[in-house]
């Protein structure tokens, strides 16, 4: 992976992690007190490994690529059913959905949000791509693993 490419993706996360901890140092966390906590940790879990995954891509450390590309495909689909919503994306969704009712949106949000209900009924049943992480799993995962040497004895050969 290029530096430049490595830079960027790490920096996106990085705002991701900034944007979080903007949003969860304001936010007020609804619901029954275990509600509450469970979804608090899950977005901390979720910002902090943003900030992991962007370190250990500036690093080049072998981690990086696939632990940023996880976190970029788990904030791809967005949803809103009948029996269960989800969004998480951070620091930026461009998201093209797609509803029940024929309508097609485009929006753009710039945050850092996790939204999990469960039996909570949208207004409209929608499918939603962030189309944003998935330009940035394609940076990652068009990243060449880089070619070993050939060598005897420890020795590269030529």
């Amino acid at each position: 992976m290029s530096p430049e490419s490595r830079r960027l993706v790490a920096g996106v996360q990085f705002a991701g992690t900034l944007l979080g901890l903007l949003y969860f140092r304001g936010s007020v966390l609804t619901g029954p007190n275990w509600v509450g906590i469970t979804s608090g940790v899950v977005f901390i879990a979720f910002i902090g490994a943003l900030a992991i995954g962007g370190t250990l891509l500036l690093r080049a450390h072998p981690w990086g690529v696939p632990m940023s590309a996880a976190l970029q495909a788990i904030q791809i689909p967005e949803l809103a059913a009948h029996s269960l919503t989800y969004t998480l994306h951070g620091p930026f969704a461009l998201s093209l959905g797609f509803a029940i009712n024929w309508d097609i949106s485009f929006e753009a949000d710039l945050s850092t949000r996790l939204y999990i209900a469960v039996g909570k009924t949208p207004e409209v049943t929608s499918f939603s791509l962030n189309l944003f992480a998935v330009a940035l799993l394609y940076v990652l995962l068009r990243s060449k693993a880089p070619k070993e040497l050939p060598t005897v004895g420890g020795l590269v050969v030529r």
